[in-house]
């Protein structure tokens, strides 16, 4: 499950935590242009895999979806961008 962080109605977190409560194996993406200020205990918390930071250059964002998929850890960051 791909999403943004703020979205009307419900949020990227409260998004994730309805995926994880219906289907816990489901990976959660959440992508964001407030990475900074999301702590990492509140994203574990709310089920979320991985936080992608914006703006996120394609391909940066199909390895880091690959990464969380093949890969996966209890929680992961990226950048957005290749450095």
């Amino acid at each position: 499950m791909l999403t943004d962080l703020a979205m009307p109605g419900l949020n990227g977190l409260q998004v994730a935590k309805a995926c994880k409560r219906h289907r816990p194996g489901v990976k959660v993406v959440v992508l964001t242009g407030w990475d900074l200020l999301l702590e990492d205990a509140e994203c574990i918390d709310h089920g979320v895999d991985m936080v992608i930071a914006k703006p996120v250059q394609i391909h940066v964002l199909t390895a880091a979806l690959r990464q969380v998929i093949h890969e996966p850890a209890p929680f992961q960051r990226s950048s957005g961008v290749l450095r």
